[in-house]
């Protein structure tokens, strides 16, 4: 069997994409490591238990060097270890890993989870956004085999690059059926007659968080669940203060995968409100849909074409045209006036999670890592 070592700038704990990979090229029988690096949860110590190892780092204002020392750091790691195939988790990770495996003669798999050219922390920064073009561009034709988050991403990065394939992996949880919804009105003391919607990703400008505040602002009885943690974090607790809805807000901060899930089921609604500031955010199709979709959490999202064509697909929640707290607060009030239509798209919900989950997608590709 393959040996494996994955290579990430982030946390597996709190990253379920490689999570399920690492588990389930593990439960297939391969050598797996992990080689992560975490700059964003709060406390965090590096880490290392058996084939899984995180270190901290720090970022400060001058970023280049942070990710020098990323750079220098991982490919330490990478020519300590001995292995078939470097699997490169991330944009961050691909020159280290494509380096390694032509020094030690190994493959190397690369996750195009996002359009990185595109991302929209850097659209507006022509110096930076031509960078990770010609980086990645350079990079990526060295690989082996490349995995995309939906069929629009693999349709735009063969474009982009002139490849010949890549290879489909969406943002799918593991199939569980024992979820233990936890009691947000019990734990928080939220009234009975209350509605609670949920968030969960990475928090940042661009992802709904100020509309969510604003619906707020104007439905008393409604109350916002954050799950996760991001450079923003700070700035959106500060701007829920301000706007006077902070005993409404309640920022949980990042769960493990045993318990992740669990919060979710809690929910009335899954919020998934991307801006459509980027090409990266225009055909996002991101975990947090999938994980509610699992939990049996109807969901509601902006009007952008793969996660509107899974919603509709599927009937599993409902898409807003204008990103606004007016459009949100209609859905959530026909929904929770109309129990039956509602109970129609959570049940839906269930019967799209035995097609859209994690086992039956990677089976998909599996044999790719032989």
């Amino acid at each position: 069997m393959n040996k494996i070592v994955i290579g990430f700038l982030g946390n597996i704990y709190f990253d379920t994409r490689t999570f399920n990979l690492y588990k389930s090229l593990k439960d297939k029988g391969h050598d797996v490591s992990f080689i992560g690096f975490d700059w964003l949860t709060e406390d965090f110590q590096s880490i290392e238990k058996g084939k899984i190892k995180v270190t901290k780092l720090y970022k400060r204002k001058i970023s280049i060097l942070f990710y020098l020392k990323f750079f220098l750091s991982q490919i330490k790691s990478y020519l300590n270890t001995k292995t078939d195939i470097y699997f490169s988790a991330d944009f961050f990770s691909l020159p280290a890993s494509v380096i390694a495996a032509k020094l030690k003669k190994a493959k190397v798999f690369y996750d195009s989870r996002e359009i990185y050219s595109e991302l929209p922390s850097i659209e507006n920064r022509r110096l930076l956004k031509k960078l990770f073009n010609i980086t990645e561009r350079f990079f990526i034709k060295r690989t082996d085999c490349i995995f995309t988050t939906g069929e629009m991403d693999s349709e735009y990065i063969e474009d982009l690059y002139s490849l010949n394939t890549t290879h489909l992996l969406r943002n799918l949880p593991f199939l569980k059926k024992n979820i233990s919804p936890i009691n947000y009105y019990k734990e928080y003391n939220i009234p009975s007659n209350a509605l609670v919607i949920l968030y969960q990703g990475i928090i940042v400008v661009g992802r709904g968080i100020e509309i969510y505040f604003k619906a707020l602002k104007k439905m008393n009885n409604l109350f916002l669940i954050i799950l996760g943690g991001g450079e923003h974090l700070e700035k959106f607790k500060s701007l829920a203060k301000e706007m006077k809805i902070n005993e409404r807000v309640f920022f949980v901060g990042k769960l493990t995968q045993d318990d992740l899930l669990n919060y979710t089921a809690g929910a009335f609604a899954g919020l998934s409100l991307i801006d459509d500031i980027s090409v990266n955010n225009h055909y996002a199709l991101p975990n947090k849909l999938f994980e509610y979709v699992m939990s049996g959490v109807p969901v509601i999202v902006s009007d952008l074409p793969q996660m509107k064509k899974i919603v509709n697909e599927y009937d599993i929640g409902d898409v807003i045209r204008e990103l606004n707290e007016d459009e949100l607060l209609k859905v959530l009030n026909n929904w929770n006036n109309d129990r039956v239509v509602y109970n129609g798209k959570k049940e839906n919900c269930y019967k799209a999670s035995i097609t859209l989950n994690w086992e039956t997608e990677f089976e998909n590709i599996y044999y790719l890592f032989l």
